[in-house]
């Protein structure tokens, strides 16, 4: 299991202090952000009526598009003909990739 080891989103107060007793604050607004990167792997040759199925890995949800059209919501695609493919995805915490 991996740990999730961020900070949550939200403001931060770092209190500073000298040797002469010194004080200086800062505050920080924090903004989480997880980038991920789904892998569909090599571009593939694909003989004629055969097919691939394409599958970029475990996410919450998924959007397909072929030649920039989507065309799927599934957790894999199966394709048969050239085109472009490609894959948008949402984990578990609303990021994109």
């Amino acid at each position: 299991m991996e740990e999730d080891t961020r900070l949550d989103t939200g403001i931060y107060v770092l209190d500073l202090y000298d040797g002469n007793n010194c004080h200086i604050q800062e505050s920080f607004n924090m903004h989480y952000v997880k980038t991920i990167y789904p892998q569909l792997g090599n571009d593939l040759v694909i003989c004629q009526g055969n097919n691939a199925k394409l599958y970029p890995g475990e996410y919450e949800n998924y959007q397909w598009f072929k030649d920039d059209v989507q065309t799927g919501s599934d957790t894999a695609l199966v394709i048969s003909d050239a085109a472009n493919y490609r894959v948008q995805v949402t984990d578990d915490f609303g990021c994109i990739g």
